[in-house]
């Protein structure tokens, strides 16, 4: 079956067995966008839990699940001078080319799930171009030296996670 490039493949996620993969799937038939929402550690957002199962599962009702964050009122990026809905543009454009969408959110976290993650480290180069822009004050960057340690980390990797102070 081929697959006509102007609209997105079916939404699949590798997460057998997961609530949220579950009401993902579904998303196109009830409009339920689901995103794990905590209060999160404003301070230190290192030290949250990568466990998400903890998290609370909300459902966002959007016609597209890059509105989630602005339909959420999200203010986590606040000090770098972005909301909810200035993320929609680079949400949208990421779930557009990568099958990329928010998983949840904790404060000043964001976590992606990629469906269709960049298979080179010539892709993933300019993925980590783009996540240095959209998370330009991320601490993930401080100290790096750029973005060059965290190229080879983007290849087939299914999970992106942004943090801001």
């Amino acid at each position: 079956m081929t697959h006509d490039s102007s609209e997105p493949p079916p939404l699949t996620f590798a997460e057998p067995g997961s609530t949220w993969a579950a009401l993902a799937a579904r998303f196109p038939a009830t409009g339920n966008w689901p995103i794990h929402v905590g209060g999160g550690h404003r301070e230190r957002p290192w030290e949250l839990d990568d466990d998400t199962r903890n998290l609370p599962l909300a459902l966002i009702k959007v016609d597209d699940p890059a509105d989630c964050l602005a339909e959420l009122g999200w203010s986590g990026a606040i000090n770098a001078g972005m909301l909810g809905v200035d993320a929609r543009v680079v949400l949208k454009s990421w779930q557009s080319r990568f099958g990329a969408y928010v998983h949840s959110t904790s404060g000043g976290s964001l976590s992606v799930r990629v469906t269709r993650p960049p298979r080179t480290i010539a892709e993933a180069r300019l993925v980590a171009r783009e996540h240095f822009h959209f998370c330009r004050y991320d601490s993930q960057f401080h100290g790096m030296g750029g973005i060059a340690p965290s190229v080879a980390t983007l290849v087939a990797n299914h999970q992106w996670d942004f943090w801001w102070d």
